[in-house]
């Protein structure tokens, strides 16, 4: 009679995975939700290398969740493969079939007790995510966008020039919703990139006044009023990136689309105003970005492993060209940008006090980038994220349309940054 009851119990347990499985499938936002609590191995910035995660957290559904999702986080493509295996664009294999196989009833894995409540734990996992589906999620999820996509889903390994995505569960001030240009990178090495989509309420104009001399003292011509973004979480000096092959420029490789990252200097600031002088260019050509995203030796290649990442190709290099040089929309309110100059200046005098020479100059450059980066990516710069994440097709379209998870902290070793992705 025990018997019979246990079996009763497996077969009511292996039908209400099923049925969560196939609203899974139907809806990727669902599955883009699930995260395995604790990845099994972390990145250690004082040996430079991914080491293995903490095990005393490890639960079996972590492994289970793992073994589906292919890393810590979802990716569509990239997670338990199809019946035909990878490479398909914007699709992943059926969270269906992946219950049939580890949890099929009449067979094996049910009839251990282990396995049973790893069951049980699966089953919590996925009615709790499903009872978390924001609303306006599922309606997004039967939209369609008009005309040929512009961006494609990139499934190969990163490379030099290529555009970032953040993944959707990714909730870190620094990166949630965030687009990058890959400016260095190497699979054992280090690697470089700039935001794209972070704008700030701040003018280059405004920008020089807070950081001081030499910036202070160039004359900004036409640019003064460009608006400036936090290209990362590292505090740097500002950059420009640009269309034209200008002395001291550094070129980037991406995808047949001519961009280049020059220095702001007097030097750049002279060639961009002939250059605009002869309407050669616009004020629109040039996107000033202060800091930058460092990743350790292999760190962004083990993140990729991960899922942390989507990458995109651009169909045409006009389009490319256009979302690394987005200007962030509509200026600020003149009252808006007032109130943030006079939040910062009030700062605990850090910025305009840091002293003469260059102790002065890096202690405004870093409080300037501290202020600016704390905040979240704004509403347009996530809005742009979405739009290109729509348009690689496929389950992309229903994960673009989540609204932003809710900043966690998470558990970090005293020897690693607090500035670089966050795994929730």
């Amino acid at each position: 009679m025990a018997s019979r009851s246990s079996d009763v119990v497996r077969v009511t347990l292996y039908r209400a995975l099923l049925r969560l499985a196939r609203v899974h499938d139907r809806d990727p936002a669902l599955k883009a939700m699930l995260t395995a609590s604790r990845p099994s191995t972390r990145y250690s910035h004082e040996q430079q290398r991914w080491v293995p995660g903490p095990t005393q957290s490890q639960r079996p559904i972590d492994a289970v969740a793992t073994e589906f999702l292919g890393g810590p986080l979802y990716h569509p493509g990239r997670s338990y493969p199809a019946a035909g295996g990878l490479g398909h664009p914007g699709r992943s294999g059926s969270l269906r079939d992946f219950v049939k196989r580890k949890f099929r009833y009449p067979g094996v894995p049910l009839f251990h007790p282990a396995a049973l409540d790893t069951g049980f734990a699966a089953l919590a996992l996925l009615s709790q995510n499903e009872a978390s589906l924001p609303r306006e999620a599922e309606r997004a999820v039967a939209e369609a966008d008009g005309g040929d996509p512009t961006w494609q889903p990139q499934e190969q390994g990163l490379r030099r020039g290529c555009v970032l995505l953040t993944n959707a569960s990714d909730a870190s001030p620094s990166f949630a919703r965030a687009q990058l240009l890959l400016l260095r990178h190497a699979a054992d090495g280090e690697s470089l990139a700039l935001l794209l989509n972070k704008p700030t309420p701040l003018s280059l104009m405004h920008a020089a006044r807070l950081l001081g001399p030499p910036l202070d003292g160039l004359p900004l011509g036409a640019l003064a009023h460009n608006r400036v973004f936090v290209g990362g979480p590292v505090a740097a000096p500002p950059v420009v990136v640009h269309r034209f092959a200008l002395e001291g420029a550094t070129a980037v490789d991406a995808d047949g689309a001519a961009l280049f990252v020059s220095e702001l200097g007097g030097g750049f600031l002279a060639a961009a105003e002939a250059l605009l002088a002869r309407g050669a260019a616009t004020p629109a050509d040039f996107k000033v970005v202060l800091g930058r995203a460092v990743w350790g030796r292999a760190q962004l290649e083990g993140e990729w492993q991960q899922n942390l990442w989507y990458q995109g190709a651009a169909t045409r290099a006009a389009d490319l060209e256009a979302a690394v040089l987005w200007q962030g929309g509509a200026a600020e309110p003149e009252e808006e940008q007032q109130m943030l100059l006079d939040a910062i200046d009030e700062g605990e005098a850090r910025l305009g006090d840091g002293g003469g020479g260059e102790n002065g100059e890096e202690q405004r450059l870093h409080a300037l980038h501290e202020e600016l980066d704390e905040h979240l990516i704004c509403e347009r710069g996530q809005d742009a994220w979405a739009r290109m994440l729509r348009e690689f097709g496929g389950e992309y379209r229903a994960i673009a349309s989540l609204a932003p998870a809710a900043f966690h902290d998470d558990d970090r070793d005293d020897d690693e940054e607090p500035d670089l992705p966050i795994i929730i």
